[in-house]
């Protein structure tokens, strides 16, 4: 890049990643030195924004944005904060699978959270039955809809009364429509 720089060839850095997990955002810059700032408002961040030193404690992970600038004229795209996946499951055989996760570790406040299902192949030929919140085994909400893997469905759940001391846990069953031939490289 210094090199591009050099020869006056404008182009775009490579942006972090930026990861919430119990509370804590951790960014990984795409290469050793790279200069991070961050906007914690939900704006751009800008050449003047915080620098990004270490994890950031916060429960307000949806505000943060991170950028990465290599001089004054290079920078890469704001990234928002990514959660990690609750669960995963193999979509090569037809099958229902029924799926029970705990997801205390990903619920840390009250509110509106969304459930969203992201198929990695674009031949997913599936559906999403009965996803349903529980709250200490008690259901707090349910959808007995069927949701199409190929819309990436995003399912709304509401936890009004949030409390740390409590186990969360999101059910659902995922109905395999077809078969997948795997092919190995």
């Amino acid at each position: 890049m210094k090199r591009l720089a050099d020869m006056g060839i404008a182009f775009r850095d490579f942006p972090p990643t930026a990861i919430y997990k119990n509370g804590t955002i951790t960014v990984a810059p795409p290469y050793e030195g790279a200069i991070v700032r961050f906007d914690k408002d939900g704006n751009e961040p800008t050449r003047q924004s915080p620098l990004y030193t270490g994890p950031i404690k916060t429960k307000d992970y949806e505000q943060y944005r991170f950028r990465v600038f290599f001089n004054e004229t290079s920078a890469s795209p704001a990234v928002k904060v990514e959660k990690l996946p609750v669960a995963t499951w193999n979509t090569a055989k037809a099958e229902v699978l029924t799926i029970s996760e705990n997801i205390s570790e990903h619920v840390d406040k009250k509110g509106i959270w969304y459930l969203n299902f992201n198929p990695t192949d674009d031949g997913a030929n599936g559906i999403i039955k009965n996803a349903s919140l529980f709250e200490n085994d008690k259901l707090l909400q349910t959808y007995s809809d069927e949701k199409t893997l190929k819309s990436k469905p995003r399912l709304r759940f509401l936890i009004e009364n949030y409390n740390e001391k409590n186990t969360y846990r999101l059910d659902f069953s995922v109905e395999n429509r077809e078969e997948k031939n795997l092919r190995q490289m």
